[in-house]
């Protein structure tokens, strides 16, 4: 079907069918990890949909290859990806895969990649966090959202922790279920959350709209690529000034 990044969601996909696709790549990861590997460059351009529930990983540790190569430190990928810490010139880690596997599921819900960057969201909003929590969606899932973007990469779960907290959303949304895969019959799991569609209509309206301006907030067109350590720290620095800006600005009236 296409990747992640290509395919065309629809704005009324259920929660089954979110969490199953969310399961899939969580259990893909923990298989990765249990390795001794990482990912490396998680993002919705490596994730490739065989059906629209059977999501698989591609590229695993070709970004590893690539740093190693490099004459300079520094990290590849894409920028609106990049964990904050790889913005501090600090290890990529399996945690920092979760990072990105947060990111990715936010977007299996949206249908649209992030704004900006995560050094822009460290520098600029008051709760740290990747992006707006989603109107509307269930608790459960949206708390697995939040914490796969700890800014703390030590708290943040596990592959493994997060394939269990998928399987406990599903009972959680509907008690009466406690079975998997999940049967399509069920009603309780459907979409229909009338905040959700909202929030999820305006953001691919501002997505569409970034693609035909040129100063756009988005980096997602861009290919994965490999970024000094330098370069890294002048993005995140950039936000920073940006953020200091804005507060005097907020100070003075």
């Amino acid at each position: 079907m296409g990747s992640l990044q290509d395919l065309q969601l629809p704005e009324d996909q259920r929660w089954n069918d979110v969490i199953s696709s969310a399961r899939a790549i969580a259990k893909a990861l923990e298989e990765i990890h249990k390795l001794g590997f990482l990912h490396h460059d998680l993002h919705p351009g490596n994730v490739v949909f065989l059906s629209l529930k059977y999501p698989i990983l591609i590229d695993i540790g070709l970004a590893q290859a690539i740093e190693d190569a490099q004459d300079e430190s520094g990290a590849y990928g894409r920028l609106d990806y990049l964990p904050p810490e790889v913005f501090d010139d600090k290890p990529y880690t399996t945690a920092s895969d979760i990072y990105c596997l947060g990111t990715v599921i936010w977007q299996l819900i949206t249908g649209v990649p992030p704004q900006e960057t995560s050094a822009y969201a460290v520098h600029n909003r008051a709760d740290k966090l990747r992006e707006d929590p989603i109107p509307g969606a269930p608790d459960a899932l949206m708390n697995i959202i939040k914490d796969c973007w700890n800014l703390d990469s030590a708290q943040r779960p596990s592959a493994r922790q997060v394939v269990m907290r998928l399987d406990q959303a599903v009972t959680m949304i509907n008690p009466d279920v406690a079975i998997w895969p999940l049967p399509e019959e069920i009603e309780a799991l459907k979409w229909r959350s009338p905040a959700t569609m909202l929030f999820v209509a305006e953001r691919r309206a501002a997505h569409q709209q970034s693609l035909t301006e040129s100063d756009t907030f988005s980096y997602a067109n861009g290919n994965s690529q490999f970024y000094s350590s330098a370069q890294l720290r002048v993005v995140s620095e950039k936000h920073t000034v940006s953020s200091l800006q804005s507060m005097a600005v907020q100070s003075d009236v």
